[in-house]
């Protein structure tokens, strides 16, 4: 298949590769002139100039050509100029490691980007524009997660003086065991030095004791909020 690759500076896929590996002549196209005799488009650029670079090949698609973006903010809804030509859309974005996501706006555009993406050997789950901030929201927490894992080995690591054991309490391969009451969470609360490390302590109390029904942790981290 004849592929044309818009690209800049924000692409950090492996995609250009792989499609010339699975032995598709890939070609890069600087100009949307340039995507006239390509049977599909791949459009990795800064998702905040994915409208203005979409608007640009619409005025030189055609009907059968296959466009796919890369911007997991984006569904496949951002492309519906190029649709509108009757060229096939569709979104092909990575989340995370071997995990991506994927979108189209009809049945021909999901059968052809899950052919592509099994071509591409990867692990692809279908959302729609309507569920990409809760995706991406998600994806943000799970980043919290991992700053506030650091966190915990890092204190670990201070008091046990034992990496390995550090790392296996705060990643959860052993039990941290229930959370403390209020007098052990204030204490240990009063005991940081670190001011964004206090402020990090507080909020993921609160928000444990809300998942777990801890009144009490709940109150008691509303009033650190309050400056009591």
């Amino acid at each position: 298949m004849r592929v044309g690759y818009l690209s800049d500076e924000s692409d950090h896929t492996d995609l250009r590769e792989s499609l010339q590996d699975l032995g598709h002549t890939v070609n890069a196209v600087s100009e949307s002139a340039e995507i006239t005799d390509c049977e599909l488009v791949i459009i990795a650029v800064d998702e905040a100039r994915l409208p203005e670079y979409v608007e640009a090949l619409a005025l030189h698609a055609r009907r059968g050509q296959i466009f796919v973006h890369t911007a997991l903010s984006y569904g496949a809804q951002i492309l519906d100029p190029l649709e509108t030509t009757g060229a096939v859309v569709a979104a092909l974005a990575p989340l995370a490691g071997e995990i991506w996501v994927i979108d189209a706006l009809d049945e021909l555009g999901s059968t052809i980007i899950e052919l592509l993406a099994a071509e591409l050997g990867l692990r692809v789950f279908p959302v729609p524009d309507s569920r990409r901030q809760r995706l991406l929201a998600g994806l943000s927490f799970a980043r919290f997660a991992e700053a506030a894992r650091n966190d915990a080995a890092s204190m670990l690591l201070e008091a046990l003086g034992n990496e390995k054991a550090a790392c296996d309490i705060a990643r959860g391969v052993v039990s941290a065991g229930a959370l403390p009451g209020v007098d052990k969470l204030s204490a240990q609360h009063a005991a940081m030095a670190d001011p964004g490390l206090a402020r990090s302590f507080v909020d993921l109390a609160r928000r444990t004791a809300e998942q777990t029904g801890a009144d009490d942790i709940e109150l008691w981290a509303i009033g650190q909020d309050r400056g009591s």
